[in-house]
């Protein structure tokens, strides 16, 4: 379905407008804020692909890319977990209960398709219908890290991070053509992180499958503080590096404007001739 760039704009303010107001009267009536959080989410899903049409969810996605999201998310908590490692004093199985690890699993899920919907296909279309490539990939971004500023004890490196987060999910939704790949990268990194990782998952705290006993508290540097490994320096030279891998492998031309070519490309084709 077509809009005008007023009617996106517009539509963009309702949706979010919406959630604030549809998580308030849940929080009135559910006892459990994971339960509240996931019925937005979900409804909030719905409501973009019903507007949107099936083409919000025209998914292309392949065993082999949810096994490189799944190993990529994997190698990025592996690294992170490594400074925790000299200040564990003991560690063990958590006692969770099966509906409150199903209701987390459903609501990151959702919070995953929903946030890749409204940055990525909306926010970020809105900038490529009209060839604008790489300025919505900024501005997207942008707006999806502004979107977490609010959360307890974020600081200059988390803010940072979501942004780079943002915009790699955004590269790889060009380079792929849909949003299957970034949503499962965003799904488990969510996930893992929230139930393996020690401390808080971008400022907020959920149940975790181990519990970590800490000697001491670990640099914040490694650590992130209050707001968990996203708001680490740490990561942010981890997703610099990733940065710079995908576009070695696939350039720079996915964020040109159509008729331009990518500069190092253009180079290599004028030295075969």
């Amino acid at each position: 379905m077509k809009f005008g760039f007023i009617l996106k704009f517009i539509f963009i303010l309702l949706v979010f407008f919406l959630f604030s107001f549809i998580h308030f009267l849940f929080r009135l009536s559910l006892e459990s804020v994971n339960a509240s959080v996931m019925l937005s989410y979900c409804l909030l899903a719905f409501i973009i692909i019903l507007v949107c049409g099936r083409e919000a969810i025209k998914m292309n996605l392949r065993k082999a890319d949810v096994i490189a999201s799944l190993f990529h998310v994997f190698a990025f908590l592996a690294v992170l977990f490594m400074p925790f490692i000299p200040f564990i004093k003991s560690s063990h199985l958590a006692a969770v209960h099966y509906t409150a690890l199903f209701s987390l699993i459903i609501t990151i899920f959702y919070a995953a398709l929903f946030e890749e919907l409204a940055y990525r296909y909306i926010i970020y279309g809105i900038f490529r219908e009209n060839g604008r490539i790489l300025t919505g990939l900024i501005v997207s971004s942008l707006i999806f890290s502004l979107s977490h500023a609010g959360n307890p004890d974020i600081n200059i490196f988390g803010f940072l991070n979501i942004f780079l987060f943002g915009a790699l999910f955004n590269y790889i939704y060009i380079v792929h053509g849909d949003l299957g790949y970034p949503i499962m990268f965003h799904f488990f990194w969510n996930i893992l992180n929230a139930l393996f990782m020690p401390g808080y998952v971008s400022g907020l705290s959920t149940d975790k499958l181990i519990a970590y006993e800490l000697g001491e508290e670990v640099p914040r540097v490694f650590s992130g503080g209050g707001f968990g490994i996203e708001g680490s320096a740490l990561l942010t030279v981890l997703l610099a590096g990733y940065a710079f891998i995908l576009v070695r492998k696939y350039g720079l031309a996915p964020l040109l404007p159509k008729g331009h070519t990518d500069p190092e490309e253009g180079s290599s084709e004028a030295s075969s001739r």
